[in-house]
């Protein structure tokens, strides 16, 4: 990996990041916790994330446009699933990916195998 390509791939993970830690931050707001010093904490939590996030955003489409679009639409739909299945989904992606870095071939099968099964 290029030194330019490691920087748009942190660019890339921190911007994923920031706005998954956005969309369950805004999550908390909805429920009983959220009242004195963590409603004040997550508000100005969520306002950091936000300027974070679209400042990131900006350094990474600046950088790559077409990839940046190709990345974001993907990035899009893995943080929609993500967030609809939870933290405990996090860690089952994780240890998908740790296979993936010790067998990508086998891991590749399995999901194009599972993505193709029509039931």
């Amino acid at each position: 990996m290029t030194k330019q390509e490691k920087y748009l791939d942190s660019l890339t993970g921190a911007v994923i990041l920031n706005q998954l830690a956005l969309n369950f931050n805004e999550d908390l707001k909805y429920t009983k916790f959220y009242k004195h010093e963590l409603k004040k904490s997550l508000n100005q939590t969520i306002k950091h994330l936000i300027k974070a996030e679209q400042n990131e955003f900006d350094l990474v489409f600046d950088a790559e446009e077409e990839r940046t679009d190709y990345i974001s639409k993907n990035v899009l739909t893995i943080i929609e699933t993500i967030s609809k299945g939870g933290f405990t989904d996090m860690v089952v992606v994780g240890n998908i990916l740790l296979a993936h870095q010790k067998d990508p071939k086998a891991i590749e099968g399995i999901v194009k195998k599972v993505l193709t099964n029509k039931n």
